[in-house]
């Protein structure tokens, strides 16, 4: 499980066990849940992009997501899954930690 406050602290990501595999974003005013993502794989680490205030990234199983919340009638989600060479790979990689540098660089850590 894991949890991130957006920059503006408007939002709030939290990730439940594997089993549930669900983003749930709630809206920190009153913390009502606002919507729940199911992303493909399980979710190890989710970090808001310290220089956005709608976009957020997810790393997992085999895969990197960048995920951007767009606001109209409705919250509206959208996901990018970058093509990653495949010298990243070695196996079923598991991507375990992201960190966002101050030059917003992004750095995956993995279980290998």
């Amino acid at each position: 499980t894991c949890m991130s406050y957006s920059q503006d602290d408007r939002f709030l990501l939290s990730v439940g066990t594997f089993q549930e595999n669900g983003i749930a974003i709630w809206g920190c005013l009153n913390y009502d849940l606002l919507t729940v993502v199911n992303p493909k794989s399980p979710v190890h680490e989710i970090q808001w992009d310290p220089l956005t205030a709608y976009e957020f990234m997810t790393v997992g199983m085999s895969q990197v997501q960048f995920w951007l919340l767009e606001e109209k009638t409705e919250l509206e989600i959208q996901v990018y899954e970058p093509h990653l060479p495949k010298q990243l790979f070695h196996h079923d990689e598991e991507f375990t930690a992201l960190c966002y540098s101050s030059n917003n660089r992004v750095f995956i850590g993995s279980t290998s």
